[in-house]
Formats: structure tokens, sequence, C-alpha cells
């Protein structure tokens, strides 16, 4: 029994998958052991300076932080609507 769900993926392509997921956790692992340096990476692609890019970063943080709460915290109603 393999572990992958039916995904139509080809075992090559689950390699791949692979490579990214482990891609993405290192580049989160870089971010919060060098915050200063990784916001002036990322503000680089986004056109922003970095002290501009912090600050919009924690601001969307703060967003996600609230919505997970409400998500969290949310009565057990299917037709719950999160703003």
């Amino acid at each position: 029994m393999t572990p992958w769900p039916q995904t139509g993926l080809s075992q090559e392509t689950r390699g791949d998958v692979k490579k990214i997921v482990a891609a993405w956790n290192e580049a989160v692992k870089f971010a919060a052991e060098n915050p200063k340096e990784a916001d002036a990476i990322m503000a680089k692609f986004t056109g922003q300076k970095p002290e501009e890019f912090t600050k919009e970063k924690t601001g969307v943080r703060s967003m996600v932080q609230r919505r997970i709460k409400i998500i969290l915290e949310r009565p057990k109603n299917p037709a719950f609507f999160i703003p």
C-alpha cells in the first residue's frame, strides 16, 4: 500500500513534490532563524524596502492569526460565515 493518496501523480512527480516541500521547509526555517536577512530577500522580490516588507508581513501574520482563531472558536455550524 502506498502512503500517497489517489492523486494521479506519477512516481516522478511525487519526488518533485517532496523536493518542493523540503525546499519550502528550509526557507521557512531560514526565515525564522534570520528574519532581517529573509525580509531583505523577500522585499527585493516585492519591490519594497526591507522595513516596509517587515511591517506589512507583521500585519498579514496578525490577520491570519485572527482568522485561525475565528475558525477554531466557531460554533459547529456549517453555515457559519468567516469574514
